[in-house]
């Protein structure tokens, strides 16, 4: 299942897997791995957990963004529903950087609970930020994956 997203300027393709649908992710993984120019790729790692009254909460929500395309996998509440091998290779390409906030929590959470794993994590959140300045090194840590042309914020050539 997509759908299109409009955010303002932006377009966001979003792809729904779930036990419906049979967790079909090749189309999707196919678009991330479509790399115009061979740079290296960066794509958004997020998940949501819930709680059930009375039970550990469980992550049930993964969701992955490249800018242009967003996955969101329903992730099987029943340990006998199984993920397909595909997501697992496509977390583990050494090419491919995944970043978000938290990340190491979301990826110990993913590896304990569905025996998903990931070769090549950046956290972005706060705790990696250089407190005397912010900015720049944010810039630095993203410079080393996208060049910025115009961005005032960021001073090298």
């Amino acid at each position: 299942m997509n759908s299109i997203v409009d955010i303002g300027r932006a377009r966001v393709n979003s792809f729904i897997a779930n036990k419906y649908n049979g967790f079909s992710v090749r189309g999707i993984l196919e678009t991330f791995l479509d790399n115009e120019g061979n740079m290296k790729k960066i794509i958004g790692l997020h998940t949501e957990r819930a709680q059930k009254v009375g039970q550990q909460s469980k992550t049930t929500l993964l969701q992955l963004c490249d800018g242009d395309h967003c996955l969101i996998v329903q992730l099987p509440v029943v340990e006998s529903i199984n993920l397909p091998s595909g997501l697992l290779n496509f977390l583990n390409l050494p090419y491919i950087t995944f970043v978000g906030i938290g990340i190491n929590k979301t990826l110990m959470n993913l590896e304990s609970e569905f025996g998903l794993t990931c070769n090549n994590a950046v956290e972005i959140g706060p705790s990696s930020w250089d407190l005397l300045n912010k900015t720049e090194e944010k810039c630095r840590i993203v410079g080393q994956f996208v060049s910025f042309s115009n961005n005032p914020l960021c001073n090298w050539p």
